[in-house]
């Protein structure tokens, strides 16, 4: 009796091995040649896509608002206004590096979904359908190595969909906010561009009637 019941046991628990190797082929199958295609269509990401390019050109403008009133401030005589115009010249090349990140963010969104789902999912499923094939330490370890594929692959991932939520929910907050700034950096623009057609005075009352603070001296 004892053996039948050590029999049935083992039975058992093989067919639990075997149920769960079948079960990890099956979602690298279904990850590799099903999702995979999903996940690495533009058509999937459009909304993201969209938000993505609005941020984009939201960056160009801004950091040409940058240079333009960087060339406009530097024209005032004297050195008085030179800080302001170093200050606006750098942040014109941070927006550019936001310009790029933000380009680079847009291919990254099919890479991601390919490397996810053709690489890192099948090698975890697949791994850990061979780490149930042992009994020793190498199964922990089997398993070990496929859990970080799968959450490296996800991770991967939703990176970028995640960080454009973030980003649309932050605008949503402060839409007011971005819309009176953006109604100022346009005035800024024209009366630059205004004053430096006219004359240097011309730049100078319009440097004067920004109220910039100005840097003070330190002890």
């Amino acid at each position: 009796m004892k053996r039948y019941k050590d029999t049935v046991v083992e039975d058992y628990a093989d067919n639990r091995k075997w149920i769960w190797i079948f079960a990890c082929i099956v979602l690298a199958l279904v990850s590799f040649f099903g999702i995979s295609k999903w996940a690495t269509s533009v058509d999937t990401y459009s909304g993201v896509i969209e938000t993505l390019k609005n941020h984009q050109e939201k960056a160009f403008e801004m950091t040409g608002t940058s240079v333009v009133l960087s060339t406009g401030v530097a024209a005032v005589p004297g050195d008085a206004t030179t800080p302001i115009a170093n200050k606006l010249a750098d942040l014109a090349g941070y927006m550019m590096i936001v310009y790029a990140a933000i380009l680079i963010e847009k291919y990254l969104l099919t890479l991601t979904g390919f490397i996810a789902f053709k690489i890192c999912l099948p090698i975890g499923f697949m791994l850990a359908a061979a780490g149930r094939l042992f009994r020793t330490q190498w199964k922990g370890f089997f398993y070990r190595i496929a859990a970080k594929c799968v959450i490296l692959g996800l991770l991967l991932w939703c990176l970028v969909p995640v960080s454009a939520w973030v980003t649309n929910w932050i605008n949503d907050t402060y839409e007011n906010s971005y819309s009176i700034s953006s109604d100022l950096v346009e005035e800024s623009r024209k009366a630059v561009h205004d004053s430096i057609e006219n004359s240097d005075t011309g730049v100078l009352k319009f440097v004067t009637g920004l109220n910039l603070p100005t840097p003070t001296a330190q002890s």
